[in-house]
């Protein structure tokens, strides 16, 4: 494993990176000798200067690998041109910690705005359904009950609500409709009170809730007009608005999110894909 320690409690990496330098002097006295060489000696022929020049840049494609390597070791630069904040060593020295433990299918995991609380959906006799869990003590609660999937939770900002979308068809599943995973058919976006345990449908035939920063409007994505799009609303689900639109009706938009002003929206879509399953991620900047 990168990073990992020898019995003098010197790291590989370490101990890697002195060699390197070594060989990199090594290699610049070479060069430098070459270089004298050449000035020096009786006038040079073809082959001499072939051969030369051969040897110079051997030795200049070694310099550069080995300062590529050392840099890597070393940390390097992200891409861009960015700091990484780190070794690639620390990647692999930061904590895992398992945090749900149950049989069956766990997922759509959203922390709570104070960091602490985790709500995902755990199955339950068959149907999934919304748990708000502590990730500090392990405490786990079950915030929805009965015999329809409820998946995608989303918090309000304030950490009182969660959006969420449940099933709508009479045998209460919900599965992707395409290769990417996406659902389009058969759900609901309802929002549950966590205090008062009260849950309400605000919009019909939805997916992919997302609140505003202000907690006023709630995003989604829907085939209210055909195709799949991006929509927002306010959260009892009155003034419903079609952020985006596409000349194809084979493209769909999904999975939105605001950015921290509340001005723009992002979302995925196969819009330009180059082959079945491909997404790109795209901004719709809905603020006039």
């Amino acid at each position: 494993m990168a990073g990992a320690e020898n019995k003098s409690g010197r790291s590989d990496n370490g101990r890697d990176a002195d060699s390197i330098r070594r060989r990199l002097d090594t290699l610049g006295e070479e060069l430098a000798g070459a270089r004298a060489r050449h000035h020096k000696g009786p006038a040079p022929t073809p082959q001499s200067q072939g051969a030369a020049l051969g040897q110079a840049f051997r030795l200049g494609a070694e310099l550069v690998a080995g300062v590529a390597v050392l840099l890597a070791r070393s940390g390097g630069a992200a891409r861009g041109g960015a700091s990484a904040g780190g070794s690639v060593a620390s990647g692999f020295a930061r904590k895992l910690a398992q945090l749900t433990f149950s049989e069956g299918v766990e997922e759509w995991p959203a922390f709570a705005p104070d960091g602490v609380r985790l709500a995902y959906t755990a199955e339950v006799g068959g149907f999934r359904q919304l748990f708000v869990r502590d990730s500090r003590t392990g405490a786990e609660e079950r915030v929805t009950t009965g015999s329809r999937d409820d998946i995608q939770p989303a918090w309000s900002p304030d950490g009182r609500r969660l959006a969420f979308v449940r099933a709508g068809a009479e045998r209460g599943k919900l599965e992707p409709t395409d290769i990417n995973g996406w659902y389009q058919n058969g759900g609901d976006i309802w929002i549950l009170d966590l205090a008062t345990g009260r849950a309400a449908r605000v919009i019909e035939n939805a997916f992919g809730p997302a609140w505003s920063p202000d907690g006023r409007a709630l995003a989604f994505d829907a085939s209210w007009a055909g195709p799949r799009r991006i929509w927002m609303a306010d959260t009892t689900g009155r003034n419903p608005r079609q952020v985006t639109s596409d000349s194809s009706e084979a493209v769909i938009h999904a999975q939105a999110r605001w950015s921290p002003d509340g001005r723009r929206l992002v979302f995925a879509s196969n819009r330009h894909a180059a082959q079945p399953g491909e997404t790109n991620i795209f901004i719709a900047d809905w603020a006039e």
